[in-house]
This record gives structure tokens, C-alpha cells and sequence, in this order.
């Protein structure tokens, strides 16, 4: 699937509404896109712009993305301030020591 497909007419690679043969309109589809090529961003930017939906879409998306990652960091602050405490009084090897006692745990319960 293209880019290209979500911004043109879904049918414009089948004739009369039928499924192309294989042999005729399949090959016909694969040497009119050249796969080697490099995507063409600028012309992403194009239809981008001129689309009020997806632009909307895509600024929606980005300050959801930006409000969930602030919520993520609040939320989780407390435990990241817990492990680099850790961190500064028994260092990587404490660490290192603490995953092991944990795993030994899980695999073969409390002791």
C-alpha cells in the first residue's frame, strides 16, 4: 500500500470495477511505480497542506501525543526519582544485585 492511496480514488487501478488480471493489469501497476525510488516528502507536504481534514488530523494526533507524554512523565516522576536515588547509594552493581534477587524470585518463588 502507497501513500499516494490515501489521497486518490481507490478504485483507479481496476477497470470497470472488476479485480485486474494478473498478468495484464498487475504488470502495467508494478511498472508504473518505481519501487527503487526515493520517497518524495515535499510532495507528502503538498497534499498535506492543501488537506483540511488531514490537517487537522495531524495536529490533533501531535498534541495528543505531546499531552500523553507529559502525563507519562508526571505520573512516572515519582518512580524515576526512586530509582536514580537507588542508584546513587548502591550503584550498577546494587542494581545489578537487586534484578538478580528479583528474577530468582519469579522463577523460583519466595524462598
Amino acid at each position: 500500500m502507497d501513500i499516494d492511496d490515501f489521497f486518490e480514488n481507490k478504485n483507479r487501478y481496476h477497470h470497470n470495477n472488476r479485480i485486474p488480471k494478473y498478468h495484464d493489469d498487475n504488470k502495467n501497476y508494478h511498472e508504473s511505480h518505481n519501487y527503487d525510488s526515493q520517497f518524495n516528502w515535499l510532495k507528502l507536504l503538498n497534499k498535506i497542506s492543501n488537506n483540511k481534514r488531514l490537517k487537522h488530523l495531524l495536529i490533533f494526533g501531535l498534541v495528543l501525543i505531546i499531552v500523553i507524554a507529559i502525563i507519562l512523565i508526571v505520573v512516572l516522576l515519582p518512580v524515576i526519582m526512586k530509582v536514580l536515588n537507588f542508584l546513587m547509594e548502591n550503584g550498577i552493581q546494587g542494581l545489578i544485585d537487586y534484578a538478580k534477587v528479583f528474577i530468582d524470585q519469579i522463577l523460583y518463588g519466595k524462598k
